[in-house]
């Protein structure tokens, strides 16, 4: 049975290059993102699942069916159980599971694993939804974040409400990636140690890429670099219209200052980041939101015809 790391992040906020940072100690290893957990704990967390089985019918069936057979605490035994075998088929003392949309479950993954590190890596909102435009939206050419939706409000509420309960506790490390990538060896030591490991003298990302196989994680960024430095802050250069900067101020003032201090952020820095005096793609993005709308309702008909046109802009938002 090994040891558990969870690393919790939004897309794009470097835990591909963290994982691999962390994986390059011989102790360590990881699969690029398993995902395994999320079905795992959907029936028994407020996860939203669409599925042609009825994912409603069978959460209802589940919970009725735990609370005549040992309950909660039962199923997280089985889930352990199932756990430690199937992280197992890996080499290493410690297994790394990084999936992003983790955080949809992270309370439910602190009280299945007491034993299991939690690792909160923050990024720049800004530069989050910069890189989700540049990868995700034809190198910025459009503007889809409604896929995001459900990371960007629901997940960082998550992750956030994670760190203010449990930021004492030496199972939970909260990093920000402006740090990491500034002093990559200062960070992923101090993660070594608190796993009871040797530190290393220098962090080589290369010596970890082969191992952490998968077809899913950062296929882009990755690819170009060598080794953990400065060039992975990335340029600003998406908001290039009056639409796209208002959403992005929404965003940032819409969580507030206080929430943005807590994890290392200014509020005003972040919006300073975004001044942009060009108009360029208006039409583009309207034509877009119009787009991923009504792929949204199509999916959301697809299981459940009698959903109303209020039902499916309010799920549109955790969408």
């Amino acid at each position: 049975m090994n040891k558990k790391i969870f690393l919790i992040s939004l897309p794009r906020s470097g835990s591909t290059l963290l994982q691999r940072a962390i994986c390059s100690h011989n102790k360590i290893s990881s699969s690029a993102e398993p995902w395994v957990m999320l079905p795992l704990m959907q029936p028994i967390s407020n996860v939203i699942q669409q599925s042609e089985y009825g994912s409603d019918l069978a959460k209802e069936a589940i919970t009725d069916f735990l609370s005549k057979n040992g309950g909660k605490k039962h199923y997280y035994e089985s889930v352990r159980k199932f756990a430690d075998n199937y992280y197992s088929t890996s080499e290493g003392s410690v297994f790394l599971d990084k999936t992003p949309r983790y955080h949809l479950i992270v309370d439910e993954l602190y009280e299945c694993f007491p034993d299991a590190l939690f690792i909160i890596l923050w990024r720049n909102p800004v530069s989050v939804v910069n890189s989700l435009i540049n990868t995700w939206g034809h190198e910025g050419k459009r503007w889809r974040l409604r896929a995001y939706n459900v990371d960007l409000h629901q997940g960082l509420n998550n992750m956030w409400a994670f760190h203010n309960k449990h930021k004492e506790s030496k199972r939970v490390l909260s990093i920000n990636y402006e740090d990491f990538v500034r002093q990559p060896l200062n960070i992923t030591n101090a993660i070594f140690r608190t796993l009871g490991l040797e530190p290393m003298e220098s962090i080589d990302i290369n010596d970890s890429l082969n191992q952490i196989d998968g077809i899913m994680g950062d296929k882009t960024g990755v690819a170009e670099y060598s080794s953990v430095s400065g060039e992975w802050m990335q340029n600003i250069d998406v908001f290039c219209n009056f639409k796209r900067r208002n959403w992005m101020r929404g965003y940032i003032k819409g969580k507030g200052g206080i929430f943005w201090d807590e994890i290392g952020y200014s509020e005003s820095d972040l919006l300073n980041l975004i001044e942009d005096k060009r108009n360029k793609m208006i039409l583009r993005d309207g034509l877009e939101e119009i787009l991923q709308f009504s792929k949204l309702v199509f999916n959301l008909r697809r299981f459940d015809r009698k959903k109303s046109i209020t039902d499916i802009f309010k799920l549109g938002e955790l969408r």
